[in-house]
C-alpha cells in the first residue's frame, strides 16, 4: 500500500492514490499539510456521491489562517476517480471499512470524520480506534 499523489491544475489540492488491502487503486484528494495545527479532517461522501463534492469545504478548512487542517476526501471504490472492482461481493461494509482504514493508516493521521457517514465512524472504531478522534465534534 502507499500514497501516491498526481498533479492537478488546481493547486488547491493533490489527487493522491491509495492501494486496498485487495491491490484495488482508490482516489483521495488532498488539501492543506500535514503538519497543520488543527486535527485532519476526512469527508466520506454519501453512497452515489464523490470526493469532489467537498472541494468548497475542504479548500476552505484547509485554508483557515486560524486553525489550518489536512483534509482528506475520499473517493470510494467504484465511485469518482477511484478503479472500479469488477466483483460485487466486494462492495460491502467491511470491504469499504478496509478501504478507509488504508486511507488513514497511509495518511498516518488521527481523523476527525465529518457527519455525512454515521454508519462507518460508528463501526471504524472496532476496526482501528486510534484513527477516529473527536467524531461527533463539529468543526469550529
Amino acid at each position: 500500500m502507499g500514497f501516491a499523489a498526481g498533479t492537478h491544475s488546481d493547486r488547491r489540492f493533490a489527487s493522491v492514490f491509495v492501494t486496498a488491502p485487495d491491490g484495488l487503486t482508490l482516489h483521495v484528494s488532498r488539501y492543506g499539510s500535514h503538519v497543520a495545527s488543527a486535527l485532519p479532517v476526512v469527508c466520506l461522501p454519501g453512497l452515489a456521491r464523490t470526493a469532489a463534492d467537498f472541494h468548497p469545504l475542504a479548500t476552505a478548512l484547509a485554508a483557515d489562517p486560524a486553525k489550518p487542517r489536512l483534509v482528506l476526501a475520499i473517493d470510494y471504490r467504484g465511485h469518482g476517480q477511484s478503479e472500479y472492482d469488477r466483483n460485487p461481493d466486494n462492495y460491502t461494509l467491511p470491504v469499504t471499512l478496509a478501504d478507509l482504514s488504508a486511507v488513514l493508516i497511509e495518511g498516518q493521521s488521527s481523523a476527525s470524520i465529518n457527519q455525512l457517514s454515521r454508519l462507518l465512524s460508528s463501526l471504524s472504531p472496532s476496526c482501528r480506534p486510534s484513527a477516529l478522534v473527536g467524531q461527533n465534534e463539529l468543526i469550529a
